[in-house]
């Protein structure tokens, strides 16, 4: 919401500002995923793509319990299948 709200401040175009803080907010969260540097563009393609399923619901919404709970379910989703074995 901080990049969303300062983008929109500076260019006063909401699409504007919407894009660029999606790519800031996906660089952001995929660094914070990475463990070596050899995986930065999967990285950057998987742990990235995903905010973009979130940050979309925050968008249309304007609710964040929306991407919290996204968030959530693949977590859980991902946790169940580690217990699973699969």
């Amino acid at each position: 919401m901080f990049f969303l709200r300062l983008v929109y401040k500076y260019t006063g175009n909401r699409k504007v500002s919407i894009i660029v803080s999606m790519i800031v907010i996906r660089i952001f969260f995929a660094l914070l995923h990475l463990t070596d540097m050899k995986s930065l563009v999967s990285v950057l393609a998987l742990q990235g793509f995903g905010s973009i399923f979130e940050f979309y619901g925050y968008v249309k919404t304007k609710n964040l319990l929306v991407p919290y709970i996204t968030h959530l379910c693949t977590d859980m989703f991902i946790f169940i299948m580690v217990l699973s074995g699969l």
